[in-house]
């Protein structure tokens, strides 16, 4: 797999999007469920996940699979719904976040 970390650009990550065509999203009631879901789709070749903010602990989530994939995966926060779930999505926790709505 190669480095998604190397151009976080609008411009790249739409073609990244592009390549691949699909995103893993993952919403769970749970941060546990999340992570495992998360670790069995990369370890079954998905690299461009959305760790929904409906998920609880959401941010530590991507700290998580940031942690333990490195660079090899394309990382996002979706169901952003307002500023403070945008700052926390950013700019570490993933490498771009997704939102219904321009957060408020």
């Amino acid at each position: 797999m190669s480095s998604y970390d190397d151009d976080r650009s609008p411009e790249r990550v739409l073609e990244r999007l592009a390549e691949h065509r699909c995103i893993a999203v993952v919403r769970s009631g749970t941060a546990e469920d999340a992570l495992d879901v998360s670790r069995q789709l990369v370890a079954a070749g998905f690299d461009t996940l959305e760790i929904t903010y409906t998920t609880p602990d959401a941010t530590e989530v991507l700290r998580t699979l940031r942690a333990d994939c490195g660079d090899e995966i394309l990382l996002g926060g979706g169901t952003i719904s307002g500023r403070e779930e945008a700052h926390l999505a950013g700019p570490r926790p993933g490498q771009t976040s997704w939102s219904p709505r321009q957060p408020t």
